[in-house]
Formats: structure tokens, sequence, C-alpha cells
């Protein structure tokens, strides 16, 4: 199963699986680019990763707010 690790703070890790990312109205659509596309209005997006190479926090919102 492919898993999207997410880490808000240095001491937590989350991992999205791809049920909960179809639940949020998220599709992975490339792994290695990290590319996102919204289930209800199609819009594709790459979140930008912080400094330390991790996800944002609500990396899986669409830049449309479809699913905010």
């Amino acid at each position: 199963m492919l898993a999207i690790c997410w880490k808000p703070r240095a001491s937590t890790h989350r991992r999205l699986s791809v049920d909960e990312m179809t639940r949020r109205g998220v599709r992975l659509l490339n792994k290695y680019g990290l590319f996102l596309e919204c289930v209800w209005c199609h819009q594709t997006w790459s979140p930008r990763l912080r400094r330390d190479h991790t996800l944002p926090q609500r990396f899986w919102e669409c830049p449309n707010r479809c699913n905010w």
C-alpha cells in the first residue's frame, strides 16, 4: 500500500493511506514528483516541501478549496 509520510513537527510522523487521501478528495498522480489531483475539480498541484524536506500541514487541500 502506498502512503505519504507527513511530518508536521520533528517529533511526530503521520502517514496518509490511499483510503485516507480518497476520503479527503485527493488522488496521488505521481509518488516521485508528488503531484496531487482533486477528485472533484481535477485541479493538480505539487505541495512545496519544507526546508527539512517534509510536507507542510494540510498539504492535501485543493488550491480551489474543494476539500477545505
